[in-house]
């Protein structure tokens, strides 16, 4: 793992990027890409927004995965 802090690894800005992607594409109303409709859009915003969340709050750039959050709270 990089010891750099979170905020300049570029799988963090990334996703973040996709997250205002989907938010604009939204707010946008045009659907500028074909079979990308708004519930595809709502999916995709929903789950990104959920991963930069949880990176913020582990300070790490591991997605999530179902689960993890049991696991990293009990003592190993």
């Amino acid at each position: 793992m990089s010891d750099a802090p979170l905020w300049v690894r570029p799988q963090l800005w990334w996703r973040v990027v996709i997250v205002l992607c989907g938010a604009s594409g939204l707010l946008l109303g045009d659907p500028a890409i074909a079979y990308y409709t708004c519930q595809s859009n709502l999916l995709t915003l929903g789950y990104f927004a959920c991963v930069v969340y949880w990176m913020i709050r582990r300070r790490t750039t591991d997605p999530p995965r179902p689960g993890s959050a049991a696991r990293s709270s009990s003592p190993s």
